[in-house]
């Protein structure tokens, strides 16, 4: 299978860590992983080569949230995508934030083929809005 891109997935939880994997990585997609927002931080840092082409993270973590990782991640890659995945969103970002920046949400529990499409559609679909 042709690889499909490169994605970052931060979540805390690890089994749902593991599932979103398996489900990106059947689609052939090359997942980066990290545990929380300062590890998926280092991991952007790290990809000098700009291999990243979408951020998938949840909001609600330890160490650093979702919302302060994707204000660094910008900071450091503007042209990054970024899709939000969480259950929590309403009371952790504000909605002028997301639309700002072109950022979007699949609310948990989502299902494998919601999962692919999201990160297909906005893999395919135009860059991020600057800040």
């Amino acid at each position: 299978m042709t690889p499909a891109g490169t994605l970052l997935l931060v979540d805390d939880e690890p089994s749902l860590r593991r599932l979103a994997n398996r489900i990106l990585s059947a689609q052939g997609y090359t997942v980066l992983e990290g545990a929380h927002g300062q590890e998926g931080l280092d991991q952007i840092m790290k990809d000098v080569d700009k291999a990243i082409q979408i951020l998938v993270t949840d909001i609600v973590m330890p160490v650093m949230d979702g919302h302060k990782l994707a204000v660094a991640a910008r900071l450091i890659r503007p042209d990054l995508k970024i899709l939000f995945v969480s259950g929590y969103v309403d009371q952790m970002v504000p909605g002028d934030f997301m639309s700002q920046y072109g950022i979007q949400l699949l609310k948990k529990p989502f299902t494998p083929t919601e999962l692919a499409g999201k990160v297909r559609e906005i893999i395919a679909g135009p860059g991020p809005r600057p800040a």
